[in-house]
């Protein structure tokens, strides 16, 4: 997955109360959970099941609500933060382009750099609109919002 990077920011390790979500070579933490302790962390850890892509999600209990059954509300993250930022997709893309363009003129991006990445947002914009949404609603239920 080719990702526009703007500013050398990447989370490179996480405290022992957190855990990945998911990563690669070049972005090490996409995703990460935080946890009341770092036993809860390890239970989570230790009960995730593991996806298509190789990375651990939900607990191998079948379901998030088996997992709080057998290991209680406390067990579950406080927190889930994001890599990405979804919220580029507001405003129609808008945000996004507007992003792009700034970063582009302070020079993190080449014109190029930046044109490409719009063009593949716009292409592309209904999968990141549905994959946005779909991450917002999984953290929700994660976190027991809803």
């Amino acid at each position: 997955l080719e990702l526009l990077y703007t500013h050398g920011d990447m989370v490179q390790s996480l405290p022992p109360i957190a855990i990945s979500l998911g990563g690669n070579d070049s972005v090490p933490v996409l995703a990460a959970a935080y946890f009341k302790s770092e036993e809860y962390a390890a239970r989570f850890r230790e009960n995730a099941i593991v996806n298509y892509e190789g990375s651990k999600t939900i607990p191998s209990s079948g379901s998030l609500e088996e997992y709080t059954k057998l290991n209680g509300y406390s067990s579950l993250p406080y927190a889930i933060t994001l890599q990405a930022h979804p919220e580029y997709i507001a405003n129609d893309g808008l945000t996004f382009m507007n992003t792009s363009a700034h970063v582009q003129e302070v020079g993190h991006v080449t014109e190029s750099e930046a044109t490409t990445a719009c063009e593949d947002a716009k292409k592309n914009f209904d999968r990141f609109l549905q994959d946005s949404l779909d991450t917002m609603i999984a953290i929700g239920i994660t976190l027991q919002w809803f």
